[in-house]
């Protein structure tokens, strides 16, 4: 039970430090929700922290089956599957440990989980009233 609480309280912490930092860098104006969702993703870049060779740079709206960045729509199962389950395990356990876990399998599924949390986050900030 304690374990649990302390998981949440991470993710809630990431969640929170992503929402101000966000909210800093709008400083009250007005932004729109590309903006919102660019400065979101520029947020979690360092919680990730894995630079790639292989950086998709199109197509990071996420697909209709899974939040999953369009790009994934051709790669295995198996690899669709990791990146789903890196992202529960971020909400699970913070998203410093689901990247870690990310690294393991290598730089394509460090930067879909990035592409894939962005997306998810933006939706639970906005969701919570924080951006």
């Amino acid at each position: 039970m304690e374990e649990q609480l302390e998981q949440q309280n991470k993710i809630e912490a990431d969640l929170h430090r992503v929402g101000q930092e966000v909210r800093e860098q709008v400083g009250g104006v007005v932004t729109p929700e590309a903006t919102e969702r660019a400065l979101v993703r520029q947020s979690l870049q360092p919680m990730i922290t894995a630079p790639s060779t292989q950086t998709p740079q199109r197509g990071r709206a996420a697909t209709d089956d899974a939040m999953l960045p369009t790009y994934m729509k051709d790669v295995t199962v198996d690899i669709k599957d990791r990146v789903e389950r890196l992202v529960e395990d971020a909400f699970a356990h913070g998203v410093e440990h689901a990247a870690e876990e990310a690294q393991k399998s290598g730089p394509f599924v460090v930067d879909a989980l990035h592409d894939a949390l962005s997306d998810r986050f933006y939706e639970e900030l906005k969701k919570r009233n924080l951006v």
